[in-house]
């Protein structure tokens, strides 16, 4: 099932990419942030998601929700804590 918030999904992990391809993250990190990512894409996490999908304004509070759950779902895929931002960060 595709996910309302597939294209926040789909930019996290095309960054993660992106940010690997050029030096600036490294490719464990890279990993666990697409897998997470393609988990946003495929709505295997929506119930996640507290802040209100249509919402006025710019996103940022999606966009901020989206971080944390792909920075902890990251976490787990790795074997790491949730909220054990030394990696994957939110705001990485």
């Amino acid at each position: 099932m595709r996910s309302q918030l597939w294209g926040f999904g789909a930019i996290k992990a095309t960054a993660a990419r992106t940010n690997e391809k050029l030096g600036l993250l490294e490719s464990a990190r890279s990993t666990a942030i697409r897998a997470a990512s393609l988990e946003v894409m495929d709505g295997l996490l929506d119930e996640h998601f507290v802040v209100d999908r249509i919402q006025g304004g710019a996103g940022t509070s999606t966009n901020l929700n989206v971080n944390e759950i792909v920075a902890n779902r990251g976490l787990e895929l790795v074997g790491e804590t949730k909220g054990d931002y030394a990696a994957p960060h939110p705001a990485a």
